[in-house]
C-alpha cells in the first residue's frame, strides 16, 4: 500500500523524479533520521533511517504510516491512499 501510494504520487507530480526519493523525503520529513559523522572533516550530517520491517514492530510502522500520510497530503493536495477507496 505505501509503495503503491508513493509509485502513484510520482507519476502524477514531478517533484521527485522516483517513489524512493519520495520515500526519503517523507522519512526526513516525519523525522526518521539520524546523525552520521564525518570521520575525515568532523561534520555531522542527517541521514534518513529505515523503516524497513525487521528494523521496527508493525506498530511503529503504522504510526509513521500515518504520519507520512497526513504529510504527504498537505503538500499534493489530496489523499494519496484515496486508490484503496476506489478500489472498494
Amino acid at each position: 500500500t505505501y509503495w503503491k501510494a508513493l509509485g502513484l504520487v510520482v507519476a502524477t507530480d514531478d517533484r521527485w523524479p522516483t517513489a524512493e526519493h519520495l520515500h526519503d523525503d517523507l522519512k526526513l520529513s516525519c523525522g526518521y533520521v539520524r546523525q552520521s559523522l564525518n570521520f575525515e572533516t568532523g561534520a555531522l550530517a542527517q541521514v534518513v533511517d529505515s523503516i524497513a520491517f525487521d528494523k521496527m514492530t508493525q506498530d511503529e510502522f503504522q504510526k509513521y504510516m500515518n504520519i507520512a500520510m497526513e504529510k504527504l497530503a498537505s503538500v499534493i493536495g489530496y489523499d494519496p491512499l484515496a486508490f484503496l477507496e476506489d478500489a472498494a
